[in-house]
């Protein structure tokens, strides 16, 4: 083995940021550190200045035959006849020459590969051994028998391309939007124009929130040019950013902010950008060509160009969480084989092999971790959010054996951390009589990590982008609503790979709204308080009962009900009650009456604990009930009074000392919220055994039981938020519960009281622990599933019929990738189109059903596992219902009920409620209804867990479809007039020297345009006056209130008010509605306005519906009371995009955002509203994005994918 001292590189050419460039570096780095002298040589003239010393000009070496030189080699040039001229041992580094029919516009590139070609040829004698980056590339120099060709690719310090700070301008700005990334040079064989033509196809697909991003430096300036202007033509500008090539800082951010590297180029030896993507934990999918494979993971790559086919593989990576953890994983661990110390490794058995003696080996260790963490989001303040991902990293830190790390970020971007608050914080133990920080928040913060596993973030607003590692989980979550926004659940969808939240109440409120990535309940630390001792104040609590309540005062917290319930709590009868019962007691002490001053004017108070914000509006609250400032103790410190009540309110943050302080010293605490992601306060008041009384819904719930705490009952009721989600809503405790409850608990004996707070803190310490909390975290991330399983769904329902719950069935799987089975009735009436293969016909409908086992057995030999039901009264006795779900519990099928009216059904001789299957309803996988007094009903019946408030769906196809007819119909009276106008012109032509005449010709053509305008006018409105047109569509029901409707125009006609009525109101199978249609057109007649009122009772197409209505202006839905819990109806009405005008009703609910509410009164005084509501402009703003939000389209995928 022979001692070379030293090795050189050399090169052609270099260029700041070029792949072989940054090659060279990388192992020069590597030379020097196994204790070789080693210099970087090149032809260029003039040398890039920002290699500054790095570089030698190739005049400068000086040959020796006890030096080896690694020869780099990817293109032709003057210099290669030379060097092989050297004395000094060779070794061929080959990068790849692109072949030279790629340039043939470039006659001087085209010359350049040949050469390179050539030389490589011929120069075969004068080396030693060989290095290929990639496979591909030692198979060339195999089949042109180089001496030892070995694939080693020397290309990139990895460790130096982390140390690199992204430019967060541009993270930022492309934030909210899902990102395709390429980088290389802009030449032709890259094929940057069949990516654009792949964004075109996922436009057409439906993904219009998308950029694509084309970084690298110009080398064909006219395909550079073509690029910009392709992207144009194809109105996709906004869409394309191609940025030249760019400075580092910009390359990693555009790195950073990417979602998926896309490469379809034509030729590549290795592809230095695809371990950049790796390294920056970026799925990569690419053409299969040229080195690609030995660069990339077999999962990336395609096997076709079809740009249709891309797009939907595309799709389906963002819609497959699990084979994006699947694909980052398998690109991780390929990564490893381009580590430092692996290149290092591979390149000494090189070095060995062709005989080199290496002068210094030294190999560093590297530390075993089970996996590395970096927790990312606020953690350097009292905020909830910043407690939760303080102690979710000291969890992780102090119960594994992982690295963990955490990164200051919120919704708006990266930020600096509050250092002097860190400091601060930091917890210590005593060992050897000295104070030892344990655990440090700052040396977590301070920890910066080369590799990312995990990545759990915490921030608000959630932001999924530019996450690292092969797990992007967001949590643990928390939300307070029923309803979430439509970007967050597609953001968390197509950008995160699980979802970690506070509870199960938020776990099952994301499903239901859609996210399909997979969603695992953790639940929260919450021994922290336990940390700190507490700590007095400057001022002293009341001496009397004390309720406590902390939170945000934000309206959902209920705090303005607990006001008004402690307003109403009547004094004189507690302070009786206290007097005459010698055994009363809520504090820490004996008994009650040794704590209270029965003499003390004041003997209840209640101490809130808030924080200013633009939601908070205790103060004036206060106020409003009479309450008095009685003193001021400092700033933000004030008690209120009024007769024998005390408020002390603190409106300002304080320590957790103080915190701790109000739970030990406070009698109950009370949290009436609307809606909880998990209840802070609640866990941490339970810890330190101090009574809750709470609602009895919401994330609070997972700790807070009928065991262990005092439960508020609650209606449910729309929500009023700041968030404006249409239909979301919220559990309102009711005031008297509230009273009842805060009496009871002062009256009640404190061994009863313990008997609860004990329980409740013995299940906290269990279940929130940090121990258990990162447990949880490691047993989701060890158990997350290869692929989501698929299940097999079926639907019940009258399929295929001419009924309202039918056509709702059609539209609310319209949506799903697969078809499910539908089980459908035994009809009697003709059906709407011959039944395709997945409809079996296998129960009969009506009361007198006795019998449903061919249903059951339907369910069992097609193996379901998930069941649908569409249910309503007329279709199956509950008797049988009750037992279908019970029967479906028994064989684990889940049960998806849909109740279209809860109400009892009482006749004469037949009564029905769902008070009689409460039992078979508690079992269901979910309810879902369509009012909130449904929910409220079932919920006089204890169901209200697995109760959902489910949205009616809008076709918005329908209204496309009558927008695109208008259009062709306006395009065709535009063409006619520009006919009509060449004609003129040409006659105008002709008789250019009659001036007069040619005038009075103009003059035709504006009266012909005029003419063509009214024409279009009167053609589309399908009028023949001016009149405005009332009108209503349904089928002819007495409930409907379409007699009524003749009358109010009956009315307006008296009043000077000549409106005209369309009815459109087809005749629904029930006997009563032939009988009503006899009657109306009875009315009709003795009304005298035959020629004012259009009756249609035809079963007309939708796209016919919204087509007439949309010529009225006014829709009318005045329904007097009814069964039905919402109306199909009144969404063709909105459709309509005229004003919708509909009676108080719940069967409007779910629409009363966007729809005119009047109180069905008076025949008079409906009319004169209708009459005045005429004379406004309508803005249907609002009305259209309703119907956007709520299309079928959306609800049906959102609904498919709660189902998964």
């Amino acid at each position: 083995m022979k001692n070379y001292k030293v090795i050189h590189q050399f090169t052609p050419t270099v260029a700041y940021g070029d792949s072989v460039s940054n090659g060279l570096l990388f192992t020069q780095k590597i030379l020097l550190a196994l204790g070789f002298e080693s210099n970087i040589y090149c032809c260029d003239k003039i040398i890039d200045i920002d290699f500054k010393n790095e570089i030698y000009h190739i005049s400068q070496y000086k040959e020796d035959e006890n030096h080896i030189l690694f020869y780099h080699h990817s293109i032709g040039h003057i210099c290669h006849d030379k060097i092989m001229s050297f004395a000094d041992k060779k070794v061929l580094i080959y990068h790849n020459i692109t072949p030279s029919h790629f340039f043939k516009d470039e006659k001087h590139l085209q010359i350049a590969c040949d050469d390179g070609r050539v030389q490589l040829k011929d120069a075969v004698k004068n080396f030693i051994g060989s290095l290929g980056d990639s496979d591909y590339n030692c198979k060339e120099l195999k089949s042109l028998n180089y001496p030892n060709p070995t694939s080693l690719a020397l290309l990139l310090d990895l460790n130096k391309k982390s140390s690199v700070i992204a430019n967060e301008d541009i993270v930022k700005k492309y934030s909210f939007s899902y990102n395709i990334l390429f980088v290389g040079r802009v030449v032709q064989n890259k094929c940057q124009h069949q990516l654009i033509d792949v964004l075109q196809e996922l436009k057409l697909l439906g993904e219009s929130n998308i950029k694509l991003f084309i970084v690298g430096g110009v080398s064909q300036p006219h395909y550079f040019e073509f690029l910009h202007n392709y992207s144009t033509d194809l109105g996709l500008n906004t869409n394309i950013i191609i940025t030249n090539k760019v400075s580092d800082e910009d390359l990693a951010a555009y790195y950073k902010s990417a979602d998926l590297y896309l490469s379809l180029s034509e030729h590549e030896g290795f592809g230095m950008p695809f371990i950049e993507a790796m390294k920056y934990d970026i799925p990569i999918l690419t053409y299969n060509a040229g080195g690609i494979s030995s660069t990339v993971t077999a999962l990336s790559l395609l096997e076709k160009k079809s740009p249709r086919y891309i797009a939907k593989e595309i799709i389906k990576l963002q819609n497959d969480p699990y084979f994006r953890v699947e694909l980052l994983k398998a690109q991780k661990q390929h990564l490893k084989s381009f580590s430092y110390e692996n290149m290092k490794r591979r390149l000494v058995e090189y070095l060995i092999s062709i005989d080199v003696e290496i002068l210094n080996n030294t190999r560093h260790s590297v530390l075993d971790t089970e996996s590395t963490y970096q927790i990312e989001g606020p953690f350097d303040s009292s905020y909830s959010l910043a407690i939760v991902n303080k102690t979710i990293a000291l969890a992780l830190n102090d119960n594994t054996n992982s690295n963990v790390a955490l990164y200051s970020t919120e919704g708006a971007g990266d930020f600096e951390p509050n250092k002097e608050y860190i400091t601060l914080n930091n917890q210590s133990v005593i060992l050897n009589n000295q104070s030892v920080i344990l655990n440090s928040i700052q040396d977590l913060s301070n920890k910066k990590l080369d590799n990312i596993d995990i990545t759990i973030r915490n921030l608000y607003p959630p932001r999924t982008n530019a996450m690292s590692g092969y797990q992007k989980i967001i949590g643990p979550y928390g939300w307070e609503e029923s309803k979430f926004p439509s970007e967050y659940v597609e953001w968390f969808n197509k950008k995160t790979t699980m979802i970690f939240t506070m509870s199960k109440y938020v776990t099952n409120l994301l499903k239901d709204n859609g996210v399909y990535s997979p969603v695992k309940t953790i639940g929260l630390v919450v021994e922290d308080i336990l940390k700190v001792e507490a700590k007095s104040f400057s001022f002293e609590l009341p001496k009397n009962f004390k309720l406590l309540h902390i939170s945000s005062a934000f309206p959902r917290k209920g705090l303005d009900k607990l006001l008004e319930a402690f307003n109403e709590i009547p004094n004189q009868e507690i302070l009786s009650q206290a007097q005459n019962d010698e055994v009363l007691s809520h504090s820490k002490q004996e008994a009650r009456h040794s704590k209270l001053d029965l003499e003390s004017t004041y003997n209840i108070s209640l101490i809130i604990k808030t924080f200013p914000n633009p939601h908070n509006k205790t103060i004036k609250q206060i106020q409003d009930l009479g309450f008095k400032v009685s003193k001021i103790y400092e700033k933000d410190v004030t008690l209120y009074t009024k007769d024998t009540k005390q408020i002390l309110l603190i409106n300002k943050d304080i320590c957790q000392e103080n915190i701790r302080y109000l739970y030990e010293n406070s009698d109950l605490l009370v949290a009436p919220s609307f809606g909880e992601g998990f209840g802070f306060p609640m866990a941490e008041a339970m810890l330190l055994e101090l009574p809750v009384l709470t609602t009895a819904y919401g994330g609070q719930t997972d700790f807070c039981m009928q065991e262990n705490s005092w439960l508020l009952d609650f209606d449910f009721e729309y929500s009023h938020s700041h968030m404006n989600l249409n239909s979301s809503i919220w559990a309102v405790p009711k005031v008297q519960s509230i009273k009842d409850s805060i009496q009871k608990l002062y009256n009640l004996n404190l061994a009863k009281i313990k008997i609860k707070t004990t329980k409740a803190k013995e299940y906290i310490f269990k279940n929130y622990s940090s121990k258990q909390i990162s447990l949880n975290i490691q047993e989701a991330i060890k158990n997350y599933p290869s692929k989501k399983e698929l299940k097999k769904i079926a639907l019940f329902s009258t399929y295929n019929t001419k009924c309202g719950i039918a056509m709702y069935s059609k539209y609310l799987i319209s949506s799903f990738k697969e078809k499910p089975l539908i089980l459908a009735n035994f009809s009697n009436d003709k059906l709407l189109e011959q039944d395709s293969s997945n409809i079996i016909r296998c129960w009969s409908d009506g009361r007198d059903t006795k019998d449903i086992s061919l249903l059951k057995e339907k369910l069992l030999s097609n193996n379901i596992d998930t069941l649908i039901l569409q249910y309503n009264f007329s279709f199956l006795p509950l008797k049988l219902l009750e037992e279908l779900l019970n029967f479906c519990f028994k064989n684990k099928i889940n049960t998806h009920l849909f109740l279209h009216s809860s109400k009892d059904v009482v006749e004469e001789t037949y009564t029905d409620s769902f008070s009689f299957i409460t039992l078979a309803l508690q079992k269901v996988t979910k309810i879902y209804m369509h009012t909130l007094s449904d929910m409220n009903y079932l919920k006089n019946f204890n169901i209200y867990k697995n109760t959902y408030l489910f949205t009616h769906g809008i076709n918005m196809e329908i209204l496309n479809q009558v927008q695109d007819d208008k259009d062709c119909y306006f395009e065709q009276q535009t063409h006619h007039w520009e006919q009509q106008t060449r004609h003129v012109e040409q006659q105008a032509r002709h008789v250019e020297q009659e001036t007069h005449h040619w005038e009075q010709q103009t003059r035709n053509v504006e009266q012909q345009t005029r003419h063509v305008e009214q024409e279009t006018r009167h053609s589309v409105l399908d009028t023949e006056s001016t009149n405005p047109t009332l009108a209503s569509f349904g089928f002819l029901l007495p409930q409907k209130g379409i007699l009524e409707l003749v009358d109010i125009v009956k009315y307006l006609h008296s009043k000077g008010t000549n409106v005209k009525l369309l009815l459109l109101c087809s005749i629904h199978p029930a006997p009563i509605s032939k009988q009503l249609e006899i009657e109306l057109k009875q009315k009709i007649l003795e009304s005298g306005l035959n020629s004012y009122i259009t009756l249609n009772t035809n079963f007309l197409s939708e796209e016919e519906i919204v087509n007439k209505l949309s010529l009225a202006d006014k829709i009318l839905f005045l329904y007097k009371d009814t069964q039905e819990s919402s109306s199909a109806a009144v969404r063709m009405g909105l459709l309509s995009q005229k004003e919708v005008i509909t009676s108080k009703l719940g069967i409007f609910d779910d629409v009363k955002s966007v729809v005119t509410q009047i109180q069905y009164n008076s025949i008079k005084e409906i009319s004169e509203t209708i009459r005045s509501l005429l004379e406004k402009n309508f803005d249907n703003t609002k009305q259209k994005q309703w119907c956007y939000d709520n299309s079928w389209q959306n609800i049906s995928k959102k609904f498919y994918n709660s189902l998964l």
